[in-house]
C-alpha cells in the first residue's frame, strides 16, 4: 500500500490525531531551520593560500536533521588576528548545505571562523593556524632514522646514481641507515656497501610537496655544515618533483656542494642548477662564486626561493644567483643528499674516492644537517 495511503488511514482514527501527525509526515513537508551546524571544520593555511580543507555548514532543524529544503544564505566571518578573509564568504545552501570552497586568510596568525545566516543562531569553528613555515625539522630526536611521517628515500632502481648507492633506511632489514646524533642528521657517504659492491649514500626527501602561487614563494633553507672536503664528495640541498617517467620528464631546483670546487688553496665555488619539465642532463646552471671569506667547514644556511616566475640562491643571506627562464612550475619535494658522482660529471667525480670491500676499510664523510624549514611567503 502507498505510504500516503498509511497516513490517511492512520489520520482516520481521530480529528487530534489526524491535526498532529498527519502535518508533520505530509510528503514534502519540511520543518522550519533553527541552527547551523559546521560539518566539516576549516583548516589552516599559509597566508592568502586557500584553506585545507574548505568549511561546510548545514541547516538543521530543532531535532538536529538537515533541512533539505532551506535555500538561505550562509555568510563566513573571521575573528583573530590582523588577516582578512577573500574569496566567496557567501553561499546560497543546496539541499540544506553551504559548501565553501576559495576562503583564504591574508596574514598569519590564530582565528576562528563564524557562520551566520539572518535570524539563525551563528556557529564558531575551533581556532585555525595560518602561518608561513609549511615544514620545520630540527633533528632533536636521535636514532638510525629521519622521522617516517615527514622523510622517505629513493629505494629499488631510483637509488642507484652511478656509482653511489642511496642507504635504505625507511624499511627495516635493508642495512641502512639516517643517523640522527647530537650535531643534527648525519647527511653521510661511506665508502663500504654492506648490500654491493659501490660507494653508499645518504638521501632523504620530504612527504610534502611544495608549489608556489601567484601571490606566493616558497622558501627551501637547510643549515648545513661540512666535516671533509674530501674531493669527490657531493652534498645536495634541492627540490624535485616529476608527474611520471622522472628521466624524461621533471622539475629541479639545486645546491650542490662539490667538494673539489671547496679545496684549500682555490676560490670557493658552488654547484647551481634547474630544469622545468624536461629531462635529466646538464640543466641551465653551472657553478657560481661563493662570497669572500667563505669557510668551507663552517655551518652554512643555504637557501631557494622560488616563485613562479624566479629563482634565488642564497647562502647566509648573500644572493649568489637569480634564474628567470625555465623556472619550474610543479609541485617538488625538499630533499638532501650525499653521494659521490662517477666520471660523467668530471667537475664533481675524483678517482681517489673508492668502494671498499670490507667494514673495516670503510671511511665515513658527513655534512650534518642542522635543521630544515620550508615556507610561503
Amino acid at each position: 500500500m502507498p505510504s500516503s495511503r498509511i497516513v490517511v488511514a492512520w489520520c482516520g482514527l481521530s480529528v487530534l490525531l489526524a491535526l498532529t501527525a498527519c502535518g508533520s509526515t505530509e510528503p514534502g513537508a519540511s520543518a522550519a531551520p533553527t541552527a547551523l551546524v559546521i560539518t566539516t571544520a576549516p583548516g589552516g593555511g599559509i597566508p592568502g593560500g586557500l584553506l585545507t580543507p574548505q568549511p561546510v555548514v548545514q541547516v538543521r532543524d530543532a531535532s538536529g536533521n538537515r533541512v533539505p529544503s532551506a535555500a538561505i544564505q550562509v555568510t563566513a566571518s573571521i575573528t583573530g588576528a590582523g588577516g582578512t578573509l577573500a574569496g566567496t564568504t557567501t553561499i546560497t545552501t543546496t539541499n540544506g548545505v553551504a559548501t565553501f570552497t576559495d576562503l583564504r586568510i591574508s596574514g598569519a596568525g590564530s582565528y576562528t571562523l563564524t557562520f551566520s545566516s539572518g535570524t539563525l543562531p551563528g556557529v564558531t569553528s575551533a581556532a585555525i593556524s595560518i602561518t608561513n613555515t609549511l615544514l620545520q625539522d630540527t633533528f632533536s630526536v636521535p636514532g638510525s632514522q629521519l622521522n617516517p611521517a615527514t622523510w622517505t628515500t629513493e629505494v629499488g632502481p631510483a637509488s642507484f646514481l652511478g656509482r653511489t648507492q642511496l642507504a635504505d633506511w625507511v624499511h627495516p632489514g635493508s642495512g641502512g641507515t639516517f643517523v640522527v646524533g647530537a650535531a643534527g642528521a648525519e647527511l653521510a657517504l661511506n665508502t663500504f656497501n654492506p648490500t654491493g659492491n659501490s660507494l653508499f649514500g645518504t638521501h632523504g626527501k620530504t612527504l610534502q610537496l611544495f608549489q608556489p602561487t601567484a601571490t606566493t614563494t616558497i622558501v627551501f633553507t637547510a643549515r648545513v655544515q661540512v666535516t671533509s672536503v674530501q674531493p669527490g664528495l657531493v652534498y645536495g640541498v634541492y627540490l624535485f618533483g616529476c608527474p611520471g617517467n622522472c628521466a624524461t620528464q621533471h622539475d629541479e631546483i639545486d645546491i650542490e656542494l662539490v667538494t673539489n670546487r671547496l679545496q684549500p688553496g682555490t676560490p670557493p665555488m658552488v654547484q647551481l642548477n634547474w630544469y622545468s619539465n624536461e629531462p635529466l642532463g646538464a640543466g641551465h646552471g653551472g657553478l657560481f662564486p661563493l662570497p669572500s671569506g667563505f669557510d668551507p667547514m663552517a655551518p652554512h644556511d643555504w637557501t631557494i626561493r622560488w616563485s613562479p616566475a624566479r629563482i634565488d640562491f642564497v647562502v647566509d643571506g648573500t644572493l649568489l644567483s637569480s634564474a628567470f627562464t625555465a623556472v619550474p612550475q610543479g609541485p617538488m619535494a625538499a630533499n638532501i643528499i650525499a653521494w659521490g658522482p662517477n666520471t660523467d660529471w668530471p667537475e664533481a667525480y675524483n678517482s681517489a674516492l673508492k668502494p671498499v670491500s670490507s667494514a673495516p676499510q670503510n671511511s665515513r664523510f658527513v655534512a650534518y644537517v642542522k635543521s630544515i624549514i620550508v615556507s610561503a611567503f
